[in-house]
């Protein structure tokens, strides 16, 4: 297990950790954006508050997806520092999660070369795109030495990287690790799932009948992982490739079960153990039905929800977003869990779970609050956390 000494997340539901759990517990679902797809399809997407510039001296990493990472960062920084001061810098690591890393600014500069015939002289591929440069743009802020390295298998980006930070821990390379993971909305992933056929027109409807896809959204949450304990701990996760199709997940959630299975082993806890399960949720046909059936055979009575309807779906990013929502509920003093927000309408032809509402709490005289949270990707690449209450009965 790896402690959890702090975390920063920016996403539609607030500028900040704080933000953001006020924002969840208060159930009012955020305002949308709207995009139009290359067909000219208008669809509404998730936007992040106002994201902090970059300090002038960073201007060559400047694309959204870093300033999305340098608002968590900023939350996290002090924290950073104060483990700095007792480890060596190569005893410390950065490993992140991204699909888009900054594609937003390579959109931008191909539309100069277009119109122009030039590239813009502000343009650098190796600092604002290249999937390496998110981890490289962190590792400097921070003055980390230690292994540094980007994780982009989709929409497990970040949770593999929690995952694999975890692992850098155990395994005695690294004293503290800075993970976690940040996407941007660009117009590729936009128009991509556009041209799958998976975005909703309307707000996502997770579980429903009604249904008829998902949002895109953007966002990132960072934390600082480290060998101490703390209030809320990565107790363990688990990993699964489906091998079935590029982008449909195995319909029945075989491997979506074997990934939860594995977490289960790693955290060394029982099904019985976890209290709660935050959904990959994406209210496309096709996840809901198999991510249903796995959790119906695995956790048959675990309370769970979807939390994208408040966020959209952040891609790479999803699965440290989703990670710091499992934080905010586990620290909460009212022991309150994140609420599943759709039309009411369960769709009959899926399994029965029990849906998180507004007033639903952790069960009384709990030893240890336990979650999970699940992330499943294109090609069947599965990856679901464990995370829990460091320390028998504590409570803040």
């Amino acid at each position: 297990m790896a402690g959890i000494a702090d975390f920063g997340m920016i996403c539609a539901l607030g500028a900040t950790a704080s933000e953001c759990s006020e924002a969840l517990f208060a159930n009012i679902l955020p305002q949308m954006s709207q995009r139009e797809t290359a067909d000219g399809t208008v669809v509404p997407v998730f936007e992040a508050p106002v994201i902090p510039a970059l300090p002038e001296h960073f201007s060559v990493y400047e694309c959204r997806n870093n300033r999305l990472a340098f608002a968590c960062y900023q939350q996290v920084e002090s924290a950073v520092r104060a483990h700095a001061e007792r480890i060596s810098p190569d005893r410390l690591g950065v490993v992140l999660g991204s699909s888009t890393s900054g594609l937003d600014a390579s959109e931008f500069a191909f539309e100069v070369l277009r119109q122009t015939g030039y590239r813009p002289d502000t343009y650098n591929f190796d600092t604002q795109h290249a999937m390496g440069s998110l981890s490289q743009f962190v590792t400097e802020l921070a003055g980390a030495k230690g292994p540094a390295y980007t994780v982009s298998t989709a929409c497990s980006s970040a949770a593999k990287a929690m995952l694999s930070a975890k692992g850098l821990i155990d395994a005695g390379i690294c004293d503290a690790v800075i993970t976690g993971g940040v996407d941007s909305l660009c117009a590729l992933t936009v128009n991509g799932f556009g041209a799958l056929g998976q975005l909703s027109t309307e707000r996502m409807n997770p579980l429903s009948k009604n249904r008829s896809g998902l949002n895109i959204g953007e966002g990132g949450a960072l934390f600082l992982l480290t060998r101490d304990s703390a209030g809320v701990q990565l107790l363990g996760g688990g990993e699964s490739m489906d091998a079935y199709h590029m982008s449909a997940p195995q319909p029945e959630g075989v491997g979506a079960e074997l990934a939860m299975k594995r977490a289960l082993d790693d955290a060394a806890v029982c099904a019985a153990d976890v209290m709660y399960v935050n959904l990959h949720g994406t209210a496309t046909r096709a996840n809901d039905a198999m991510e249903t059936q796995a959790v119906k055979r695995l956790l048959p009575e675990t309370m769970v929800s979807s939390s994208k309807p408040l966020f959209g779906h952040c891609l790479g990013a999803a699965g440290a977003i989703e990670a710091a929502i499992c934080c905010i509920s586990l620290a909460d003093t009212q022991g309150r869990l994140p609420a599943h927000h759709f039309d009411g309408s369960y769709d009959t032809q899926l399994p029965v779970l029990p849906l998180a509402s507004v007033k639903s709490r952790y069960r009384d005289g709990t030893i240890r609050r336990v979650v999970m949270s699940n992330s499943f990707a294109f090609g069947g690449n599965n990856c679901a956390l464990v995370l829990g209450e460091s320390e028998k009965g504590e409570r803040e």
